[in-house]
This record gives C-alpha cells, structure tokens and sequence, in this order.
C-alpha cells in the first residue's frame, strides 16, 4: 500500500472486437492517462469488462494500475460503481472513487488534496472529478452548452431533480494547489471520489439495479434523502470525450437493463456464473 492511501479507484474498462473500430483511440488515450495515478495517494483497481484479449494484456501492463479483476460478462456502468465501493470496504478503504475508459486523467498530483478536503467538509458525501471551471459555469451547464459543444456540461440542478431546484454554491475552499466548492448538486455516474460507506448504502436491501440513466435517477433519490452535499473540484481532473461510451446508441439499450449484484459479487471472486 502507498504512503497515506485512503481511495480504491474503480477503472472501468470496455473494449471488444464489436466497439474497436469506434473506441480505440479514445480508450488507449484513457488507458495510458492512468499513469498519472501511479504516485498518488490511492489503488487502482481496473475492472475489465469482458474486453478482448490483447486489450487485457494492455490493461494488466498499464503503469499506474495496481490489480486487475477481469469479468466474463459485460455488467455495464454499475459493475464499477458497485465493485469499487464493496471493494473498497471489505480492504478499509474511507473513499472510493469510480471512473472510466473514456475519461481522460490531467492531473498528476489531485488525490490528496480531494482527501483534504473531504475530510475536513463532513457535509460532503461526494466529490465531482471532472473537468469543470466555477468561474465559467455556463459553459458546463448542459441546458445552455449542450454536450454536441463541451462533452463535460452537465444538468445544473439540485438534489431535488423532480423540482429542478437551483444550485446552491458555497466556496471556495483552498486546499493546497487545488480549489474546492460544495452544493447541493445531484448524484451523477461521472466520476467522484465518494465516502465508501455512503455509496455502498444505495445498494443495500437490492438483488439487482437498473444501468445508466435509470440507475441515476435511482441514485439520485437515495443521494437526496441523505441530506449530504456535492464537493466539486475546480478545474477538475480529467475529461470526457463527443464520443462517450454513454452518448452510444448501444447505451439506449441499457433503459430496460437489470444487473444482478450477486453476479458482480460472483465476477469480484472469480467465480463461474
């Protein structure tokens, strides 16, 4: 374990015969930004998502990833968000962090000071990785800069999401070389460092979740009833790309999709399912 690690990040990676000729090149400009998690306070855990098997070899080759859990199956985006917070329980970890393959890292020395600072804001459940500018918040709001323009803008409203209720902004928090805000912002899947305890609290009492957007707005209801606030890291960390595995049309496909986390549990063991 590295000197003062407290977060198990969760890659998630999904590259097959069917999607090469569309990912590659964004997926190996994601795989190789890894690198820049070597010297950080965290683990790096790479959860490949039944990839083909040259790109498994690359996977496991890659500097910056510690371990590799390879699944047979795809289990879409809840594979990593599960698996890292279950993971990151059962090895003491306090945070847990999620990310993917069409996520680009810039950052080589972020992990601490986000540490920092959600230790020192307990009001804080979760903290928003990625690329983001406070001073330039039209630009990253989705309903005035649509993701056609910036593929980092997102939806710009609270917790509540039925009422679409405004952000509530306090900050700024100077930690270090980084610049901290918190609100009230909903849950998203886009990367966060989030309190291990609390992400794995969604999934308690559940055999099987939804994916994609359904598990967001699931999420979203079980994130607002905790009463916790968003932490967002100004200038971010990493960015996305137009063409995110979640702008696909195969990510249409995941609206009906229900993912057993029995099997996850399963794939995490390496058992046959």
């Amino acid at each position: 374990m590295k000197t003062n690690e407290r977060v198990l990040v969760g890659y998630l990676c999904y590259l097959t015969e069917d999607n090469k000729s569309r990912r590659s090149h964004n997926f190996f400009r994601s795989l190789e930004s890894i690198a820049l998690l070597e010297n950080q306070a965290c683990r790096v855990v790479a959860i490949n998502n039944n990839c083909s098997e040259d790109v498994a070899k690359l996977i496991d080759a890659q500097k910056g990833i510690d371990e590799t859990i390879a699944f047979k199956s795809n289990l879409w985006d809840v594979s990593v968000i599960y698996s890292c917070a279950k993971l990151a329980k059962e090895r003491g970890y306090d945070y847990c962090c999620y990310m993917y393959d069409d996520f680009v890292v810039y950052d080589a020395n972020f992990i601490s000071d986000c540490v920092d600072f959600m230790d020192e804001n307990s009001d804080v459940g979760c903290l928003r990785i990625p690329y983001y500018s406070y001073e330039n918040r039209n630009s990253f709001d989705s309903e005035i800069t649509p993701k056609s323009v910036n593929p980092d803008s997102v939806r710009h409203f609270s917790h509540n999401h039925v009422l679409r209720s405004p952000l509530i902004w306090e900050g700024p928090y100077k930690i270090k070389g980084h610049v901290f805000y918190k609100n009230n912002w909903h849950y998203s899947s886009r990367p966060a460092i989030w309190k291990t305890d609390l992400l794995l609290s969604f999934f308690e009492g559940e055999s099987h979740v939804p994916v994609m957007q359904p598990f967001e707005k699931y999420a979203c209801k079980k994130f607002y009833e905790t009463g916790l606030k968003t932490g967002v890291l100004d200038n971010g960390a990493m960015h996305t790309f137009l063409e995110s595995e979640r702008c696909s049309s195969q990510a249409s496909l995941g609206q009906s999709t229900q993912i057993s986390l029995a099997k996850i549990d399963a794939e995490l063991l390496g058992l046959d399912t």
